[in-house]
């Protein structure tokens, strides 16, 4: 994983945990918090546009079937989910029932771990039981399009799914729950990476999927998504100015070195802080002395330290990684 990318997943994971806390702390309040929780949104954007970026560059280089890179997917993914997701069960189960939004069933439980939109016992939406798993239907669905296409045809298996994205954007069902017109963030990573790397492929290629790209936009576009839009082209922007400038990244530096990282812990980050979040709250109901700043610092302190101890004993666990679960090209949300 080059540094600039480790860097930004690193600032989009803590802008979505810092938007989470926001709204948990400071709901309602029109100030420079209010600006950050709108900014946190950002950070998925980014996300998807490095997800699209990735898994181009890891669909390129890869020598087995579609079969073989969904397998890898589902192992870099999922294990870490489902640990979350049982943990949150746990919390929920013991922790007093007005900590935390989120509520569940078997039935939910079972669609939650399998990806399968539905709606949260909460009655706030269609989201799984770890909410900010969401995001992950939308990564294992691409994913899924993504293997097809590499079983069907590897050397063009990117163009063929974005175009298979492009046709479903033009209907904009929200099948998985949330407005798919997204996939369009994941096309535009995926024609970053044949913009960066034109030599390696043929003038056809890359005008197919510059083609691909601004019919998509025209598609967001038609459908008045304009907020989507400008935030995937911004996204756009953000990670070429990082990938760019990736040589500065690579300066010895121990803030550099701190945020890459944090890139590193960033997958465990997106799925603990949410947890974390309910056991501060809970705390500061129990105990007066556990006021909003304290309550923030502890927030902040224990999701990186979670961060850390689920990056090196469960995603980095080297009978894990045996498995093939960790690997270096892959991103994770």
């Amino acid at each position: 994983m080059l540094n600039s990318l480790q860097v930004l997943r690193a600032l989009a994971a803590w802008l979505v945990v810092l938007q989470h806390i926001v709204q948990s702390y400071y709901y309602g309040t029109d100030n420079i918090f209010s600006w950050v929780a709108k900014l946190g949104n950002f950070g998925v954007d980014i996300f998807f546009v490095l997800s699209g970026y990735i898994m181009a560059l890891t669909a390129s280089n890869h020598v087995t079937g579609g079969g073989g890179f969904l397998f890898k997917r589902l192992k870099r993914v999922v294990p870490v989910y489902w640990f979350y997701t049982l943990v949150l069960i746990i919390c929920v189960m013991i922790l007093p029932k007005h900590t935390y939004l989120a509520d569940w069933n078997i039935s939910s439980l079972v669609k939650s771990l399998l990806f399968i939109p539905h709606e949260n016992e909460n009655g706030f939406g269609i989201f799984p039981v770890l909410y900010v798993g969401w995001t992950l239907i939308f990564e294992m669905f691409f994913y899924l399009v993504l293997s097809s296409t590499l079983f069907l045809n590897k050397k063009f298996s990117v163009i063929l799914a974005s175009f298979i994205l492009m046709i479903l954007m033009i209907f904009n069902v929200p099948f998985l729950g949330h407005n798919s017109l997204l996939f369009v963030e994941f096309i535009f990573g995926m024609f970053l990476f044949y913009h960066i790397n034109r030599a390696k492929f043929s003038s056809v290629e890359y005008i197919m999927i510059l083609l691909i790209s601004f019919i998509s936009a025209s598609i967001v576009f038609y459908y008045g998504a304009f907020s989507i839009l400008l935030k995937s082209i911004l996204a756009v922007v953000v990670m070429f100015t990082f990938l760019y400038n990736e040589g500065f990244f690579r300066k010895e530096s121990l803030i550099i070195g701190f945020f890459i990282k944090l890139g590193g812990y960033s997958y465990s980050t997106y799925l603990c802080h949410v947890i974390v979040i309910g056991w501060f709250y809970a705390l500061s109901e129990s105990y007066q002395f556990f006021t909003d700043e304290i309550s923030i610092f502890g927030i902040i302190t224990v999701t990186f330290l979670l961060s850390k101890f689920s990056f090196y004993l469960i995603e980095s666990n080297k009978k894990i990684n045996r498995l093939g679960i960790v690997e270096n090209e892959t991103i994770k949300i």
